[in-house]
């Protein structure tokens, strides 16, 4: 069986990697096949090392792995699918479906769903292809969302999750002033305008929720996540 030392280096790791009980389990699981660590074989135990060490940014280099992760869980992720994966753990955030927006957290489900240990090493369209749609699928499930049929309207989409997360605060109880919820959402977007700083949405733009832009749409996705998140009491 594993050693306490062993045991107690997985738990340091995983909570260094800002994983969750839920994605720690599933390294177990996938490196494994355990859900806990006192199930685990010493070599078993060395192979789930290795897999936090690189989820913790503390394996060394070769093939361009990041020798360190930066501060709050971010990794020097590289590569062709890279920023479509970040893009769908981004949606998952703020529909509050993760508790962690960080690289580390969405390199736990890619290891999980490929077999893969970082989105950076995702290179074959079959594995990207498991990884995106097993994204998806999970987020539709757990959220309601439902996917625009044309992948490429970007801005589509953007509509597609501002819509979907004011339905989920008003289903969690948010107070509506006005009697239909995109009449309160043009309120709340008009508010947000006059109040946050240029940088985040710029104070110019008309109040017409049909006249936001691409920037404009993701600053209003990020506010009403953190909404959601903190009805959730995970702000």
């Amino acid at each position: 069986m594993a050693t306490p030392k062993q045991i107690g280096l997985i738990h340091g790791l995983a909570k260094r990697a800002r994983l969750d009980e839920e994605a720690r389990r599933g390294v177990l699981r996938q490196v494994a096949g355990v859900d806990s660590s006192k199930d685990l074989t010493v070599d078993a135990a060395i192979r789930v090392i290795d897999r936090l060490k690189v989820l913790a940014g503390d394996d060394p280099t070769p093939r361009g792995r990041p020798a360190k992760a930066p501060a709050e869980g971010a990794l020097a992720l590289a590569g062709p699918f890279v920023g479509k994966l970040r893009a769908l753990w981004l949606t998952a955030w703020n529909l509050g479906l993760t508790e962690s927006r960080t690289d580390t957290a969405l390199a736990a489900f890619v290891a999980r769903q490929t077999g893969i240990d970082s989105p950076s090493w995702v290179r074959d369209p079959a594995d990207a292809r498991k990884a995106i749609e097993g994204l998806k699928a999970w987020i539709a499930r757990e959220s309601g969302l439902v996917w625009p049929k044309d992948a490429r309207d970007i801005r589509g989409l953007k509509w597609t999750l501002v819509r979907r997360q004011w339905e989920i605060l008003i289903e969690r109880g948010m107070p509506i002033v006005r009697t239909t919820k995109w009449g309160a959402l043009a309120d709340y977007v008009a508010a947000m305008i006059r109040n946050r700083s240029p940088q985040q949405i710029r104070p110019t733009v008309s109040d017409s929720l049909v006249e936001l832009d691409e920037a404009q749409l993701d600053a209003l996705a990020a506010a009403l996540g953190a909404k959601i998140r903190k009805r959730e009491g995970r702000a």
